[in-house]
């Protein structure tokens, strides 16, 4: 994942802006932490609709409250 944010920041404009970067990184971090809390290969008759629902941005939302804490933007800031 750290290798596929590389390439994305170095070839869009987000690198050129450092809010526009933090976005991308707080939802990479998210799908990373929230993708593997449901295994789609168990459920293969699903939609493309229903795996949003699962794990699409509102699903990874709602799911936020469920984390005790949350250092991505210092992580970022150390990172960056």
């Amino acid at each position: 994942m750290a290798a596929r944010y590389r390439t994305v920041i170095t070839e869009s404009a987000a690198a050129k802006d450092t809010a526009s970067e933090l976005v991308l990184f707080m939802e990479m971090c998210e799908v990373c932490l929230w993708g593997n809390a449901t295994d789609l290969s168990l459920l293969t008759s699903l939609t493309y609709k229903d795996i949003q629902m699962l794990q699409g941005n509102q699903a990874r939302k709602t799911e936020s409250k469920n984390v005790l804490i949350n250092d991505l933007l210092t992580a970022f800031e150390a990172l960056k």
